[in-house]
């Protein structure tokens, strides 16, 4: 099969003879839910023929996907590279919000007047239908939706063991979710790195008949931060 691209970027292989290459590091979480060995690239620059020979040893090493996390316009160059030779590819970027009184009042305001809803705190290893619908909907528009690659069920197991993990505290240092009338209608899960000062939105699902909800999350997930000390936000989305 010829090798193929995909997400920031994501890259699927096809087994070549050993070269030298950059230095990857195997992802577990991703490898055992999708069922398939998973490893990340760690250069943060390469060169079109690194790519190249990055693809091949990956592969004979037994890969069969790979991450690489870098500039968007470096992801740019070699996206228009990897499209040239037939290659499928997609893109996610990142936002950081500054946090502070001021973005968190406005954010407030403009919640008030779309959404009514109440925001909780999820505890216990308890894990319910609707928080698992939540999660297909989370990456309806996921890279790993739109893999032609990767099969529905790898897509479902991957996003059904993310909320799983987030409930458990591994995945997510917090999980909120929005109820309605007591009907669970979205979630958001937050990570967060204390070194750095700083959170990440990973999950994020609102049911299609409350999207204006997802106002109240993002502020929710941006208030705990806020009181942990954070000063900045990431939220990463698919392009």
């Amino acid at each position: 099969s010829v090798p193929r691209v995909l997400t920031c970027l994501q890259l699927h292989v096809s087994k070549k003879v050993l070269v030298p290459m950059a230095e990857i590091q195997k992802l577990e979480f991703d490898s055992d839910a999708l069922g398939i060995p998973v490893a990340k690239l760690l250069a943060q620059t390469l060169t079109e023929e690194d790519l190249q020979l990055s693809l091949k040893n990956a592969s004979q090493r037994g890969f069969r996907l790979l991450f690489w996390s870098t500039s968007r316009e470096h992801a740019c160059a070699l996206e228009t590279y990897a499209r040239s030779l037939g290659h499928f590819c997609s893109s996610k970027v990142k936002y950081t919000a500054h946090l502070n009184k001021s973005l968190l009042s406005a954010l407030q305001h403009a919640a008030n007047e779309t959404c009514e809803c109440d925001v909780e705190k999820v505890s216990g290893d308890a894990i319910s239908a609707d928080l698992l619908d939540l999660s297909l909907l989370a990456g309806r528009d996921s890279r790993f939706m739109n893999d032609p690659n990767l099969s529905y069920q790898q897509f479902e197991q991957i996003y059904s063991s993310w909320m799983k993990n987030s409930v458990k505290g591994s995945a997510a240092d917090v999980l909120l979710v929005a109820k309605v009338a007591s009907k669970l209608v979205g979630a958001v899960t937050v990570k967060a790195n204390r070194a750095q000062k700083l959170s990440t939105i990973d999950l994020l699902a609102v049911h299609q008949d409350h999207e204006s909800i997802g106002k109240a999350l993002v502020l929710a997930a941006f208030r705990w931060s806020f009181a942990q000390g954070f000063t900045a936000c990431d939220i990463v989305t698919q392009l």
